[in-house]
């Protein structure tokens, strides 16, 4: 056996299963939906879901009003859609720094959120007051 067949037959036994190992290029279209950058995209987005939803559910209940503005909504939406290879890098060093997966999402978020500057105050009361 050549050294190039060895080191494939190597890598293909020690795969996690045949879909990483010898079935790799039929499966390399759902790289993006189940890779380790794509987990972290979806919790990304579960997190930026649920942080819209229990400002403006916890606002309405007290009748305060003060539900997040459209521009608010956006910033938030546009770190799930502009999500990249390097903040799923930094998620995981956050992860890697504080031993939680849960919590590195959240830091991730907050680290994003907007300087006061262009946001109306109680968009970044709520946004604190949030995080």
């Amino acid at each position: 056996m050549k050294t190039s067949q060895t080191s494939l037959h190597s890598f293909q036994l020690s795969s996690l299963s045949p879909l990483d190992g010898r079935y790799q290029s039929h499966v390399a279209k759902l790289h993006p939906l189940f890779s380790e950058y794509a987990f972290l995209k979806f919790r990304v987005f579960i997190e930026i879901e649920w942080l819209q939803t229990i400002i403006n559910v916890t606002n309405e209940d007290k009748n305060k009003g003060n539900q997040l503005s459209i521009k608010s909504q956006k910033f938030l939406n546009t770190i799930f859609t502009k999500f990249s290879l390097e903040d799923a890098e930094h998620i995981k060093a956050i992860e890697a720094k504080i031993k939680h997966d849960t919590k590195s999402i959240e830091y991730f978020i907050k680290e994003k959120r907007p300087a006061r500057d262009g946001y109306e105050p109680r968009d970044t009361k709520n946004l604190l007051v949030s995080f």
